[in-house]
């Protein structure tokens, strides 16, 4: 069979099992603690920049093995191979930059457009003393003056 494998204890197995059952009881805890409705958990409620989210997409693609697996290339295959898989690299970079940064200008003109239709359909309405009478008017109609 295979060696590593023969030499596993019972006590390899028991940390991997606990540290699994641990994994999991924080996973269910977290889940339940602080509950988010839905739009709140895209692109993090809007409180992170399109350049934060771009690192972080390239950053789950793009980590320290790969760097490891860049330079290992570059010295099996020379330095085509080496210079092919850098710029892979930075394109990866570049691509999540361009991609968060387009969503995030479509999901504001999105927004922006659902605004723009919403206040059609509201009237915001004030009470104003005018000339010595209390008066409900349109917020379009305040003239300055009126308290």
């Amino acid at each position: 069979m295979n060696k590593i494998y023969d030499k596993l204890t019972t006590l390899d197995f028991a940390i991997v099992a606990i540290y699994l059952v641990a994994l999991l009881i924080i996973g269910y805890i977290a889940s339940f603690k602080n509950k988010k409705k839905d739009e709140t958990l895209f692109m993090a409620g809007n409180s992170l920049n399109w350049y934060n989210i771009g690192f972080n997409m390239w950053g789950t693609n793009v980590g320290p093995s790969s760097l490891l697996a860049f330079a290992s290339i570059g010295y099996t295959a020379g330095i085509v191979g080496g210079n092919f898989e850098w710029y892979a690299f930075i394109f990866l970079l570049l691509l999540a930059m361009v991609f968060v940064s387009a969503i995030s200008v479509y999901q504001e003109v999105k927004s922006n457009k659902a605004l723009e239709a919403l206040r059609k359909y509201t009237e915001t309405k004030v009470s104003v003393i005018r000339d010595a009478a209390l008066k409900v008017i349109l917020s379009e109609e305040l003239l300055p003056g009126d308290v």
